[in-house]
């Protein structure tokens, strides 16, 4: 303290004998600083500088729980050859407990698995990252494996550009061409959309004439189908805070084969009469949206992007941002951005009133 204070008094001596320079000096520091707050990247919020960080890896819905743990287990088997792992913590077809404040747990699926990998030290945290992110992200067939260093960024990836309207082939053909230009920035990974994976399905055609004088509709082909394949909910039950969906089934061995759906009979609402589905309907083959994600009711997709490491998000949702306002939106369509960017824009008024 009797070195700081001496210290002190004599640089406030040197202040009050030279105003001149000292008051320069002030005004030198605030227009520096300002120019410094221009030109260096900014980020508002920190990364979580931790001895842990978590590994997502994704495969194409409708893969099945045993192709998501074969991949799982052979990284696994990588991450644990690594002297600088402690241990992995696995979660197949789900995601592990809210551990962090701002990651937050996924949805459980077949096509998921997490990893909770604790390190030796927060410096071997940014050496695996930095060595694994982009070594092993691609490395198995039909499968991304997503490598996550903690953050206080409440988002689930830091580019984000939705894109809302009524018409799903205008949203989808919108972010095609957007995700196409964005691949080709040198800032970006894995850019992809939240409406998933086309999936394969049937639809039937019911003749109304037949049908009808069968006494059957769409609601009863419906319901009986339902029950022969996914079940038809009868109601839910409740273990604590979590709810158990109950459904009605009709028993059956082995699996569906598309060419046994036009066999399937069909109960008619008239006591005594069930007819084969190909009577009263003619089933194609079909593709259906694997997700319709809605925003305030409104369809929208949302394309997100990644940054790769030692990118600053706000430089390269600058380039981003140069992308979609030269792209030609169509009529009855509207865009948005969240990510990183909408995240700041929430906080930092907040914080500057604060």
């Amino acid at each position: 303290m009797d070195i700081a204070q001496s210290t002190y008094e004599k640089w406030l001596e040197k202040a009050f004998r030279y105003p001149r320079i000292t008051i320069l000096s002030g005004l030198l520091s605030v227009v520096v600083a300002v120019i410094l707050f221009m030109f260096i990247p900014q980020r508002l919020m920190p990364i979580a500088e931790r001895n842990q960080f978590a590994v997502e890896i994704y495969l194409p819905q409708g893969n099945s729980l045993n192709q998501t743990a074969m991949v799982s287990d052979s990284m696994e088997k990588f991450l644990r050859k690594d002297e600088r792992i402690k241990s992995v913590t696995s979660f197949i077809g789900t995601s592990s407990p809210r551990f962090h404040t701002t990651y937050a747990p996924s949805l459980p699926a077949k096509n998921y698995a997490q990893f909770i990998v604790n390190t030796v030290s927060n410096k071997a945290t940014v050496e695996l990252l930095d060595e694994y992110a982009g070594k092993y992200a691609d490395y198995f067939p039909n499968a991304h494996i997503r490598f996550k260093q903690l953050d206080y960024q409440p988002v689930a990836a830091p580019i984000e550009i939705r894109v809302s309207g009524d018409s799903i082939a205008d949203l989808k053909l919108t972010a095609d061409s957007l995700m196409k230009k964005m691949r080709k920035a040198d800032g970006l990974v894995w850019v992809r959309t939240n409406f998933e994976e086309m999936l394969p399905g049937m639809q039937g055609d019911i003749h109304p004439v037949e049908a009808n004088r069968l006494g059957i509709n769409k609601t009863t082909v419906s319901t009986n189908l339902a029950m022969r394949f996914e079940g038809l909910p009868v109601t839910t039950l409740w273990g604590k805070d979590y709810p158990l969906t109950v459904k009605l089934k009709a028993e059956r061995e082995g699996d569906v084969n598309y060419n046994e759906i036009e066999n399937e009979y069909i109960h008619s609402f008239i006591p005594g009469i069930s007819v084969p589905l190909r009577q009263i309907a003619k089933v194609n083959p079909d593709w259906n949206q694997g997700q319709i994600v809605r925003r305030n009711g409104v369809p929208t997709i949302s394309i997100y992007a990644d940054v790769k490491r030692g990118v600053n998000t706000n430089t390269a949702f600058s380039e981003v941002k140069k992308i979609v306002e030269k792209h030609p939106l169509p009529i009855g369509t509207s865009m948005s951005y969240g990510g990183a960017y909408e995240s700041d824009a929430e906080a930092l008024p907040q914080i500057l009133s604060g």
